[in-house]
């Protein structure tokens, strides 16, 4: 593959200026691409896009110093760059398509993120994951990372808004709600300092991070819950559950073990073979390792 042939095409669908540019956005078009074009240029579908992705071909109607109105979130409408790829049921993107945008987003990155590595969930999102909707369907989102992240090569690993910068030695805190019986997992005193306020308990340190390796994704559904799959993290988001990003790293440290209370709706996530023993006389089930420390 070339270049991207970029051209300007336009649209008045948009709003002046950004909040600063946390994520980036793949999406699907559902459509051909002169079609996709003229319908983010419709001033009656209120829509939009940075870019729009066919092969090398790439029509740009919003400057990235502008938002585009992409995801129905206003929140990542005003911190993202969107990008739309021709494809739709039965015939997603094209693996040239994607190469095209996997090109652009590590040059974001550069641009925007200190050239830090793209992490789904974190540096990425996806549609699907902020507004009801099934986009971007059969996308290979993970090629397409991982494709970006070939091509940035020696990323840098930049903390961002919140994030647990990936590194070893990051203490993981726990906290315990009494009143749910919910127990959290953050890297941020911060988060936990508020919690505690509100009436949480800490537990303490529940490990430390050792060399990072796998992103951890927080999910929300009433109860937090926590997982280092994709596909996992993935799936639930489609049966209703909004993903937070990823909230730290896992890495091949000690076990971290995983069990699920069916009364209340908990997941407890501990390195501590008698904890875990415990909590199973106790009235939780066992699911196995979730992921390393």
């Amino acid at each position: 593959m070339g270049q991207p042939n970029i051209y300007w095409e336009g649209t008045p669908n948009y709003t002046e200026g950004n909040f600063g540019i946390e994520a980036l956005f793949p999406h699907w078009t559902c459509g051909g691409f002169d079609g996709s074009v003229s319908t983010l240029q419709n001033p009656d579908r209120q829509a939009s896009a940075h870019y729009v992705i066919e092969g090398s071909r790439v029509a740009q109607l919003v400057s990235e110093n502008d938002s585009a109105w992409h995801c129905g979130n206003y929140y990542y409408n005003m911190r993202a760059i969107s990008y739309e790829l021709v494809g739709w049921p039965g015939n997603p993107p094209s693996y040239d398509t994607l190469d095209t945008c996997a090109r652009m987003m590590a040059e974001a990155s550069k641009r925007y993120f200190g050239g830090a590595k793209l992490v789904l969930g974190e540096n990425v999102m996806l549609h699907q994951w902020v507004s009801s909707t099934s986009c971007p369907g059969e996308t290979d989102v993970n090629w397409l990372v991982d494709k970006a992240n070939q091509y940035l090569g020696g990323y840098g690993g930049n903390e961002m808004y919140g994030v647990a910068k990936p590194m070893a030695g990051v203490e993981i805190h726990r906290l315990y709600n009494p009143y749910s019986g919910e127990h959290f997992y953050t890297p941020s005193t911060s988060e936990r300092d508020s919690l505690v306020k509100v009436g949480w308990k800490s537990e303490g340190v529940a490990w430390k991070t050792t060399e990072p390796k796998d992103p951890i994704y927080r999910m929300y559904g009433g109860k937090h819950f926590f997982t280092s799959s994709f596909d996992e993290a993935n799936s639930i988001n489609k049966a209703g559950w909004v993903c937070e990003g990823v909230t730290f790293y896992g890495g091949d440290g000690a076990e971290v073990y995983r069990l699920y209370n069916e009364g209340n709706g908990d997941h407890l996530f501990t390195t501590s073979a008698g904890e875990r023993d415990a909590a199973q006389k106790n009235g939780y089930k066992y699911e196995g390792v979730a992921f390393h420390a």
